[in-house]
């Protein structure tokens, strides 16, 4: 049982240790607009995602949130690099690699980054 459990240890190891530890290169997409909204820090952009999921939205008015600089909006399709392969949360942090935010970070729904298949290393 004791090698069992090594050799399956073993083997999550080596498969989501070398996509947790490369950086990849995104697009921002949004089916909806033009637009992505961006968060400054993890904590927004879970309170985005519930807010959209239960309704319970207090204090997440968008009007309120973006001359606060809580949120801001990205184009969709601007190139973004997300760290790592594998997460246990649906949010990711970002690096903005194009566009009027250029350099910035944030956090985005991991559903809005669609992978253009090139790697580059995280400045």
């Amino acid at each position: 049982m004791k090698l069992l459990s090594s050799v399956m240890l073993l083997v999550f190891i080596l498969t989501f240790t070398p996509s947790c530890s490369r950086d990849t290169t995104f697009r921002l997409s949004n089916a909806y607009g033009t637009k992505v909204l961006v968060a400054q820090d993890q904590d927004v952009v879970d309170r985005m995602i519930e807010c959209g999921i239960s309704g319970k939205c207090e204090g997440l008015c968008v009007m309120e949130l973006l001359p606060s600089g809580k949120i801001f909006s990205v184009r969709a399709g601007t190139r973004v690099i997300a760290r790592g392969g594998f997460s246990f949360s649906s949010v990711r942090k970002i690096h903005i690699l194009e566009g009027e935010y250029s350099g910035k970070e944030g956090w985005v729904y991991e559903r809005l980054l669609s992978e253009t298949r090139s790697d580059v290393p995280f400045p």
